[in-house]
C-alpha cells in the first residue's frame, strides 16, 4: 500500500482510521442489536496552542465562504453526512489522536459514528450514536450513507471476514476495507449483510455513496484496472438484490492519484469527490450530462478538504483537516465540519 493511502486512511474517513489498527473476533451478523443509543464519549484533548492553521478557501464564485460548524470541539470531527433537510449531521468522532488510542488498546472504544440534531441556527443537540460496532461486532466505526428515511445504513468496516482477510492482503495492503449494509427497524438493526463480490474485494473498498433510492453506489477502490491510487467506482442494484460488475469512473474523474469520496450534487448536474492530484487533498468537482463527464474538473474547497456531502437546499458540506506542518514528518492534530451556502 501506498504511502499516500495510508496518510488518508488515518486522515478523511471514519473505519479508514479505525482500520489503523486491527480486530481479532469472529464475523458476527446477527441482527436485532440496537442501532442508536447516547453518546458517553469525551473529548480528551485541548485546543492547541500557537498561531490557528490556514482556514480552507472556497475556490468557486457559485460558494459562499466556509463557515465552521457549531458543534465542533478540539477532537476530530470526520467522515461528514448530513441529511436532506440539514437537520441532522452524522460524523466520525475520535477522542484523542489515532495512534495515542491504538497504544492504549482503546481504538475501538475510541471513536464512533455519531449524529446530531440541530437545536437552532447553529446550536446542535447532545450527540448520540450510530452503534455500527453492535450491529458488526468486532469492527469499529464506519464511513457512513444512512437513507432519508433512516431504513437502512451502508458503511465500510475493518473486520476479519473481509475478503482480504479471508483469502490474503494484495501485496504492499496492510489492512483491508469491504463495504457492509443493514436495515433499521425501530431503533434496532436488521440483519447485517457483507455485499459480496464483485463489489467488495481482496482490496481496499469503501468511502461510498448511494443514490437515495439505494439502487446505484459511487465507491473508492484500490483494486485493478482503475488510473491508479484510489479511484472511483460505480456500481447498480437490481431489482432481484444483485449489484452489477463495478466500473471505473472515466477521467478526469479518475486520475494517476488518489480518487475518493464522491457524492453528486442535489440537482445530478455535479460529481463532487476529493483527490490530492495537485498535491494538498481537496475538494473537486466535474460537471455531469446524460451519464457522461465534462473533459475537466475544477477545485471548489481547498485545502486539506474532503468528505463533501450535500443537504437538498445546496448547502455544502465538508471536513476540514488541520495540520502541523513545523514538524517532520508533519501531524495531523484536528479535524473539523464546515459548509459553505450556494450564492444564488
Amino acid at each position: 500500500m501506498s504511502r499516500g493511502v495510508r496518510v488518508l486512511a488515518c486522515a478523511f474517513s471514519s473505519t479508514l482510521s479505525v482500520a489503523c489498527g486491527s480486530s481479532s473476533s469472529e464475523p458476527q451478523t446477527q441482527g436485532g442489536a440496537v442501532a442508536i443509543r447516547p453518546s458517553t464519549l469525551v473529548c480528551e484533548l485541548q485546543e492547541r496552542a500557537g498561531p490557528p492553521a490556514p482556514p480552507p478557501e472556497t475556490q468557486v464564485a457559485d460558494f459562499g465562504p466556509p463557515i465552521p460548524l457549531g458543534l465542533n470541539d478540539p477532537c476530530f470531527q470526520d467522515a461528514v453526512e448530513v441529511s436532506p433537510d440539514g437537520n441532522r449531521i452524522y460524523h466520525f468522532y475520535q477522542v484523542n489522536l489515532i495512534e495515542v488510542l491504538e497504544a492504549d488498546d482503546r481504538l475501538f472504544a475510541g471513536t464512533e459514528v455519531r449524529f446530531q440534531d440541530r437545536a437552532a441556527g447553529d446550536t446542535w443537540r447532545a450527540p448520540e450514536t450510530l452503534d455500527l460496532a453492535a450491529a458488526l461486532p468486532g469492527s469499529g466505526a464506519g464511513e457512513t450513507r444512512v437513507a432519508p428515511d433512516g431504513s437502512w445504513v451502508v458503511w465500510h468496516a475493518a473486520h476479519p471476514s473481509n475478503l482480504g482477510y479471508v483469502e490474503g492482503l494484495p501485496p504492499g495492503q496492510t489492512f483491508d476495507l469491504d463495504v457492509y449494509e443493514a436495515t433499521i427497524i425501530d431503533g434496532r438493526f436488521g440483519r447485517v449483510q457483507h455485499l459480496p463480490a464483485p463489489v467488495n474485494s481482496a482490496y481496499l473498498d469503501g468511502e461510498q455513496w448511494l443514490t437515495a433510492d439505494g439502487l446505484t453506489m459511487y465507491f473508492a477502490s484500490s483494486r485493478p484496472g482503475g488510473a491508479g491510487g484510489l479511484d472511483i467506482w460505480v456500481t447498480t442494484h437490481d431489482a432481484s438484490g444483485v449489484w452489477s460488475q463495478p466500473q471505473p469512473l472515466p477521467a478526469p474523474v479518475n486520475s494517476s492519484s488518489d480518487d475518493l469520496q464522491p457524492t453528486l450534487s442535489p440537482d445530478g448536474q455535479w460529481l463532487y469527490f476529493a483527490s490530492d492530484r495537485d498535491g494538498a487533498m481537496s475538494i473537486y468537482r466535474v460537471a455531469v450530462t446524460g451519464g457522461s463527464y465534462a473533459p475537466t474538473t475544477e477545485v471548489v474547497i481547498a485545502a486539506y478538504a474532503g468528505e463533501p456531502s450535500f443537504s437538498d437546499d445546496g448547502r455544502l458540506f465538508f471536513v476540514h483537516v488541520e495540520i502541523d506542518f513545523s514538524v517532520d514528518p508533519p501531524v495531523k492534530y484536528d479535524s473539523d465540519i464546515y459548509y459553505v451556502e450556494p450564492t444564488g
